[in-house]
């Protein structure tokens, strides 16, 4: 099961790339280019501004709203679609969203955070995949968690500025974490500053 999630992920991969850059801007079937706003510089002048930012309390409502987004493959093939047919003068912008949020869930967050993989990758082709609201506090404080890994790492101690934050030992943040953000302190205070 796990080797088909992980083959199916890396097709989700594929096809997203078609329809996306990085992770701050679109470009759909039709051609135009969409970019989050703050981030209009990465783009050609003619880039079509979204009405909304990648957050997901701009997405769907924010973080608490995250258990009600299904996490299967036929939920990741409509956010595809959804993404690639967009086109800013129609409707569809709620689809847009929901959609972005899943495939953030599916593609970014499986892949950061070991609780969130094996929910998408246990379930991926039937069952219900939805992440846990335990598991909503790993997606907010993954930077932090990551900071906090590197710090123990580099220094041996669990008690860098964040820890109180976390109010957990170093072994959950190492069951937890999949993959590490090598953020500075100030690029930690500037991601929690924007918010999930």
């Amino acid at each position: 099961m796990a080797a088909s999630f992980h083959a199916a992920l890396l097709l989700l991969f594929f096809l997203l790339s078609a329809v996306a850059g990085r992770d701050h801007h679109l470009v759909v079937e039709n051609g135009h280019w969409h970019v989050f706003p703050g981030n209009e510089d990465v783009l050609p002048d003619n880039a079509r501004r979204l009405p909304f930012r990648n957050t997901y309390r701009d997405l769907i409502g924010g973080l608490e709203n995250i258990p009600g987004l299904p996490l299967r493959r036929a939920a990741s093939l409509r956010a595809i679609g959804a993404l690639s047919s967009y086109d800013a003068g129609a409707t569809g912008e709620e689809a847009m969203r929901r959609g972005v949020a899943t495939l953030s869930m599916v593609l970014t967050q499986a892949l950061r955070l070991r609780p969130v993989g094996e929910t998408v990758s246990s379930r991926w082709e039937s069952g219900e995949a939805r992440v846990a609201a335990e598991h909503l506090p790993y997606i907010e404080h993954w930077y932090t968690m990551s900071f906090e890994v590197l710090w123990w790492r580099r220094t041996g101690r669990w008690d860098s500025p964040f820890t109180e934050l976390l109010r957990r030992r170093a072994g959950e943040a190492l069951a937890v974490v999949r993959v590490i953000a090598n953020k500075s302190f100030v690029q930690l205070l500037r991601a929690h500053s924007h918010g999930a």
